[in-house]
């Protein structure tokens, strides 16, 4: 008989059952006996220990209840069977059809293997360079196909990690996967200009590594900081590789290019033609490295001064410099597209000043109607002919800018 202390009455077990599935109740563990395998719907709940006999639709039931995936950090589900009745699974699973059972449950020696193979093809990637050089790393990981890949491999490599941790069999693959994390880290830094979030990662795995590295006393490593636009010059520099520096200054002014583009198109095509022109005679090898490296260096030292141009020409800011850009490519007259440019700048100032101003048409009409006005004043053949097309072009400039 059980004492009455332990005893919950059916509200209180019901209570107890609807409290476990929120991820926010401190309890850990729930031990039932012939309970909650019917309609019991908990997506959080990753590990069933099997200590019973268990024997078809029950069975499965029972398994059903860590199957459900639920968050970036759940990928699988895990049974602990402490009485080997997983071996009457076969017999529960006959009623189906094989493709609707593939993998239904797979035995955890598939697991280590799977995680052998993920961590030789991850750590594939740093063969025939000094594991320890982040210039030679940093070389490597240039082109964007060889980032792309080792980011798959990392990720492969991390899933089948959370799979076996933290099992003894994971620990020969630990120290690998703190290298790997960290020199991908320095990557993402230096080539994808964001900050590293590991949340798509397991649990098991995230917790990993910030235990390591908050035990790495990051702000004394150079590849575990986060490198920002104001500090990403001085951390180059910091490159001993002449080769190593110019990767990155190239990827960083493409990474510019690519994502301003839209607020003015004309300039950044002219600085993507100048920078792939570059690039090419690189490719040739002509120069030294360190000519290419000043060169790329120049051009990043421009995009990322843009203001500097605009305020030479006498422009108020950027969106007249988008106008003046556009305008130029047309008129080749520089004095008359920096006068056309102001009259438009100042024609429109009051319309785009109304609150929501880019979600009204009589706004966009009368954007049209004074720039096109505008522009034909100008009694330039050449403005004239592609009237239409500028005007649609400084509105759309007009919404990105203003």
């Amino acid at each position: 008989m059980v004492p009455p202390k332990y005893y919950l009455s059916e509200e209180q077990r019901e209570r107890e059952a609807n409290r476990f599935k929120s991820p926010e109740d401190s309890t850990q563990l729930l031990i039932v006996v012939d309970m909650l395998l019917v309609g019991y719907d908990i997506p959080i709940v990753q590990v069933m220990y099997l200590d019973k006999g268990l024997r078809e639709h029950t069975l499965l039931q029972a398994i059903a209840r860590v199957n459900r995936p639920y968050d970036a950090g759940k990928q699988f589900g895990l049974i602990v069977d402490y009485s080997g009745i997983t071996k009457e699974l076969q017999k529960a699973l006959a009623i189906f059809d094989e493709p609707d059972i593939k993998d239904v449950l797979t035995p955890f020696e598939n697991e280590v293997n799977e995680l052998k193979i993920r961590h030789a093809e991850a750590m594939s990637f740093f063969d025939k360079i000094d594991k320890n050089s982040n210039d030679q790393i940093i070389e490597k990981f240039e082109p964007i196909s060889v980032r792309d890949n080792f980011e798959y491999a990392f990720k492969m490599f991390s899933k089948a990690l959370d799979a076996v941790l933290p099992r003894k069999e994971s620990n020969p693959f630990i120290d690998d996967f703190k290298y790997l994390s960290q020199k991908r880290q320095m990557i993402r830094n230096f080539y994808g200009g964001v900050a590293i979030s590991l949340r798509e990662d397991g649990k098991k795995v995230q917790q990993l590594i910030d235990d390591h590295i908050r035990s790495l006393k990051i702000s004394k490593i150079m590849d575990v900081r986060e490198i920002t636009d104001q500090t990403f010059l001085s951390d180059v520099e910091k490159f001993k590789s002449e080769k190593a520096k110019t990767a990155l200054i190239k990827n960083k002014a493409r990474l510019i290019i690519s994502e301003k583009a839209h607020l003015n198109p004309v300039y950044y095509e002219r600085m993507k033609d100048r920078l792939e022109k570059m690039i090419e005679e690189e490719n040739e090898g002509r120069k030294e490295d360190a000519y290419y490296f000043n060169h790329f260096k120049e051009i990043l030292e421009e995009l990322n001064e843009q203001e500097n141009e605009w305020k030479k020409l006498g422009l108020t800011n950027s969106f007249e410099h988008s106008i003046f850009e556009g305008l130029l490519k047309i008129t080749k007259n520089k004095d008359l597209t920096i006068e056309v440019t102001k009259k438009i700048s100042k024609g429109i100032r009051e319309e785009t000043q109304l609150v929501g101003w880019k979600n009204k048409t009589s706004s966009e009409k009368q954007l049209g109607i004074t720039i096109y006005d505008i522009l034909t004043q100008t009694q330039n053949k050449k403005l004239e002919d592609n009237v239409d097309e500028l005007t649609r072009n400084i509105i759309d400039q007009a919404k990105n800018h203003l």
